[in-house]
């Protein structure tokens, strides 16, 4: 199992927030505040997700998501007064010979309380695109807008923002091209809002050939231009993370800074 954890400024020493003794628990979200952090939890990794918030007080521990709903990657919103998060329809595979994973995946939004989560609170839908892909959602700084990392037939991947209020339709979206991208198209990982930039992780093709490498670049969330290479790495990338301006990275060998641009 895993396990979220706080660490304290006085004693340096990490705090357990969850008490699942088994399990899957990903995709960690922290409010402004800072008092409560949200996750998806699954008892398998291609078993149902559900999206849970701890205090970090620890008195606190609740799952948010419906107990019908196959739900993952909680993000906070404006004002940290609504939670956004992931959820996917159909967890299996069009072809029967290939692995099961999960497909249909559209935004919901569920209000959440300055004291917590709100008991009978309805999550609400905020797209109707039923994605086939969908690796990451990031809530802009002012709450307004959201940010998702996906595929879309026959263009490719691709890096989608939407408006919270108005989300039947991207309001922009962005294909950036890196140095080395493979030749059937940009490959990218996750996509994340640092101030008035995005920041995201995309494939190149080493020169020697072989597998692809991963590396972090950020890019003008209005124009998705200025695109800027932040890291030089070898290898996958797993995750990536922003909190309080700063962006890390995580790969076989642990968690990694990211150095961001001097404007942001």
């Amino acid at each position: 199992a895993t396990e979220f954890e706080s660490l304290s400024a006085s004693t340096a020493i990490p705090r357990r927030l969850t008490t699942m003794g088994s399990g899957i628990e990903s995709d960690p979200s922290i409010p402004h505040d800072g008092k409560w952090v949200a996750f998806s939890y699954a008892e398998s990794e291609e078993g149902r997700s559900e999206v849970w918030v701890a205090s970090v007080d620890g008195k606190t521990v609740a799952r948010v998501s419906g107990a019908d709903e196959d739900a993952l990657m909680p993000a906070f919103g404006k004002d940290d007064r609504r939670l956004l998060y992931v959820r996917s329809m159909f967890n299996g595979h069009y072809s029967p010979i290939a692995r099961p994973r999960k497909h249909d995946f559209d935004i919901y939004a569920i209000l959440f309380g300055a004291d917590g989560p709100i008991a009978g609170a309805t999550p609400t839908q905020l797209t109707h695109q039923q994605f086939f892909d969908l690796r990451s959602l990031s809530v802009s700084d002012d709450g307004d807008s959201f940010l998702v990392s996906t595929s879309g037939y026959p263009i490719g991947d691709l890096i989608e923002e939407f408006e919270v209020a108005n989300a039947q339709h991207p309001k922009r979206i962005f294909q950036p091209r890196v140095k080395g991208s493979p030749d059937i198209g940009p490959s990218y990982g996750q996509a994340r809002y640092v101030g008035m930039d995005v920041i995201f992780t995309a494939a190149s093709e080493p020169p020697q050939g072989g597998n692809y490498d991963y590396n972090v670049y950020s890019m003008s969330s209005v124009t998705g231009g200025e695109v800027t290479v932040l890291t030089s790495h070898t290898g996958i990338i797993d995750q990536m993370v922003v909190q309080d301006g700063r962006s890390f990275f995580a790969d076989a060998t642990g968690w990694h800074p990211v150095t961001l641009r001097d404007s942001q």
